[in-house]
């Protein structure tokens, strides 16, 4: 595994660097910036674990890279924070092998895109917590995968966090040291 956490500005020679790594793992970009090179996870051929947490710019786009070449053993994927919609959701179907995902804080997606998640076969466990998912729209979701385990709700199951004075003071203070 090879884990990132906070490089302020890494170069693009960096990810050609990890792109290398033929027999790598696990990949995490924590609160590291990242550019469109996330799409290219499918040259990883032995990827079963990536986590990218606090990416404003993985978006619609990169799903759609992963759906042109999907990483072929990819099974357990967090993007935290990303700026993608439910129209991006599709394209999660043809990665292959995925059963875990993370979408929390994804913002943008709601009840209509839980349901886009019913076309990922070998799915079984899903993070809405941070979306606009309601508990309906995800209990609508499980009966559409047949069975799914929910870690964490979203936000029609908890909106007063993000109404909370201390995590709007975290959000600002993570905003003034830099981070997306």
């Amino acid at each position: 595994h090879l884990y990132f956490n906070t490089v302020k500005s890494p170069s693009p020679q960096l990810f050609e660097a990890v792109l290398g790594l033929k027999n790598l793992r696990g990949l995490a970009y924590i609160q590291t910036p990242l550019g469109d090179e996330l799409g290219r996870l499918g040259e990883l051929p032995n990827l079963t674990e990536a986590t990218f947490w606090g990416h404003r710019r993985v978006t619609d786009q990169t799903l759609a890279e992963w759906g042109t070449r999907p990483p072929p053993r990819l099974r357990s994927v967090t993007l935290a924070g990303a700026s993608i919609t439910d129209s991006g959701l599709p394209h999660l179907a043809k990665v292959p092998h995925l059963s875990e995902l993370s979408l929390t804080d994804c913002r943008q997606i709601t009840d209509a895109g839980a349901s886009k998640l019913a076309a990922c076969p070998t799915l079984h466990a899903v993070d809405l917590f941070g979306t606009q998912a309601t508990k309906e729209g995800i209990s609508r979701m499980q009966e559409q995968l047949g069975w799914c385990e929910t870690g964490s709700l979203g936000d029609g199951v908890m909106p007063a966090l993000y109404d909370a004075p201390v995590y709007r003071a975290t959000l600002l203070d993570l905003a003034a040291r830099g981070y997306e």
